[in-house]
């Protein structure tokens, strides 16, 4: 699975309780184009992993619903990552790990800001 292909579906696993969001709000969010949103959403689709549809409050919206396949390939993947990074962790102290952690945050929030 690409890096991109993770951060769009994990836009949609967070978005409780339908795990959809309109493509407006998906450029907002990945802070990319419309086209890429546009290019990035279909290739998924086409993968099973979302589907759109056009919004039935406005006919100008689309919006992007993250499948059963979708959630459950989003969660295989969080799960390998995380079971990575505690083994990668593993050999350092509860306080260097804490250490490290408010470290890369504060580097996140000096390049993202605090929002």
């Amino acid at each position: 699975m690409e890096l991109w292909e993770l951060e769009l579906l994990g836009c949609l696993i967070r978005t409780e309780p339908d795990h959809r969001l309109s493509a407006g709000q998906l450029m907002t969010q990945l802070q990319l184009t419309s086209g890429a949103i546009t290019n990035r959403v279909a290739g998924l689709e086409r993968n099973g992993l979302v589907t759109r549809e056009v919004d039935p409050k406005d006919r100008r919206s689309v919006l992007v619903t993250l499948t059963p396949a979708g959630a459950r390939r989003a969660h295989e993947v969080f799960a390998t990552k995380t079971s990575t990074e505690y083994a990668l962790l593993a050999p350092l102290s509860p306080a260097a790990q804490r250490r490290i952690n408010n470290e890369l945050r504060a580097l996140l929030i000096s390049l993202e800001g605090p929002a």
